[in-house]
Formats: structure tokens, C-alpha cells, sequence
């Protein structure tokens, strides 16, 4: 959860500049793993307890599904 809320967080104060700066434009934003919209929390608290072949094999996962080459459903 706490990157899902750092992320917003970022592009929020992103939307906030762009009022300022006046380039702001409205419109749907879309979030995924290719702009760090989703993704999993590796930190300080929870990384000893993952094995390092892990985390290689989720960021395979992660690159195969934005190259679009492992499909990922839409549905359960």
C-alpha cells in the first residue's frame, strides 16, 4: 500500500505544478507497471524476509507483462 500511495502522492503534486505552471490538461489517467502506477513494496521491512531469486523472478514477470508478451487477464 505504501507504494500505491507514494505514486499518487507524486503524481498529484505533478498535477498541482502543472496548475501552477498553467500546462495543466485534464483528461484519465491510466497507472500500470510501465509508469510505476502499480508494483510491489520491497523495503526495509519485509525485504529480509524474501529470497533474492525472488525479486529477479517477479521483475522478469513484471518486464514480460509490459512488453506485453505474458497476457495478464482482465477477468478472475
Amino acid at each position: 500500500m505504501a507504494v500505491q500511495r507514494f505514486l499518487m502522492d507524486t503524481d498529484t503534486a505533478g498535477m498541482i505544478r502543472s496548475v501552477m505552471e498553467g500546462t495543466f490538461v485534464g483528461g484519465i489517467r491510466t497507472f500500470g507497471l510501465e509508469n510505476d502506477g502499480v508494483g510491489h513494496a520491497l523495503e526495509e521491512y519485509n525485504q529480509a524476509l524474501l529470497p533474492a531469486d525472488l525479486g529477479v523472478a517477479v521483475e522478469a514477470v513484471k518486464q514480460s507483462i509490459i512488453a506485453g508478451t505474458l497476457q495478464v487477464p482482465e477477468e478472475r
